[in-house]
């Protein structure tokens, strides 16, 4: 059974992994994006190093085989416990939990799917490069919304429920040499809901990820719709006022604007994936929860009916 795979994030990584080490056929991952990861993204600069997407995950029931192989090949490390929830992170960066699943897989990089077009004994993957791929079984494991857009130009009929569900947006700045500002309580460097436009707070330094002080500042759902497409110069003036607002020694050296489209979903699917025609199916962290931990689980959900359905 030959597989593609749409979608480097931790749901598209995590199900590759299981059918390639359950040997259920040759699988491949199409990414369109210049790395793996998705929302488990780092940036590295000369000084320091942010998560701006993913700040950790939360060792639960669906990610413990990913987190166990995460512990053996010590990219994963405790960071902090919160209402009895163990709460990890990677001193690499996030992004190195998903560069250590992507090692020994099949992946192409800056691959964007166009549509499938079906043909005996499966599909043919049409990448808007020109170039077809063939295989029985695809898996859409990226964003919904960028899942529906490629089954609407493949003419693949799906139930209109999925297009219920929506995604926050996010805007992230990231602030390198931070000084006179020390909003935090504790030694993590992490606060969440600090005031009525911020999300969260995360001082890299104090998390262990970045050499010097580096803070990651994501903006809650509300903010980053309302101001998503105004001026980049724009959005860091209000992300910079916002932190004032709780510190106004804040100062930095230099500072740059990250933006995530799809940060999570604001609703989820009943079912952990869904077949939408023989051979192709969608999954994801809208299927379940708006989180890591929910990717991984419809990553093993969707690996289950692959194998009872294996020919």
């Amino acid at each position: 059974m030959s597989i593609i795979v749409v979608g480097a994030g931790l749901c598209g990584l995590s199900l590759a992994d299981q059918i390639q080490t359950a040997g259920l056929g040759p699988v491949r991952i199409l990414e369109k994006s210049r790395s793996v990861g998705g929302r488990m993204a780092t940036r590295r600069t000369d000084t320091c190093r942010f998560d701006h997407g993913a700040q950790f995950y939360a060792h639960k029931e669906p990610i413990n085989s990913l987190h166990q192989k995460w512990l053996n090949e010590n990219v994963s490390s405790f960071w902090h416990k919160v209402n009895g929830s163990s709460r990890y992170r990677s001193l690499e960066g996030m992004t190195a939990l998903a560069k250590k699943l992507a090692t020994s897989l099949d992946i192409q990089l800056e691959k964007k799917v166009a549509r499938l077009k079906p043909e005996e004994g499966g599909w043919r993957v049409l990448l808007e490069d020109g170039s077809e791929i063939p295989a029985q079984t695809v898996i859409l494991t990226c964003p919904l919304p960028q899942a529906l857009t490629i089954l609407e130009h493949s003419h693949i009929a799906f139930d209109t429920h999925l297009t219920s569900i929506t995604y926050a947006k996010a805007l992230v700045g990231l602030f390198e040499q931070v000084s006179g500002a020390d909003p935090f309580s504790g030694p993590n460097g992490y606060i969440e809901n600090p005031n009525s436009d911020i999300f969260s707070i995360t001082d890299q330094y104090l998390k262990g990820v970045s050499a010097a002080s580096a803070w990651t500042v994501t903006m809650n759902p509300v903010f980053s719709e309302k101001h998503f497409d105004s001026p980049d110069d724009e959005i860091m003036s209000k992300i910079e006022a916002s932190i004032r607002g709780l510190s106004p020694q804040f100062s930095f050296e230099t500072a740059q604007l990250k933006k995530w489209r799809y940060s999570h979903p604001l609703q989820t699917h009943s079912s952990p994936y869904e077949v939408v025609a023989p051979g192709v199916i969608v999954a994801g962290d809208a299927f379940t929860s708006p989180s890591l931990n929910g990717a991984a689980r419809s990553a093993t959900a969707v690996f289950n009916y692959l194998k009872a359905n294996a020919r």
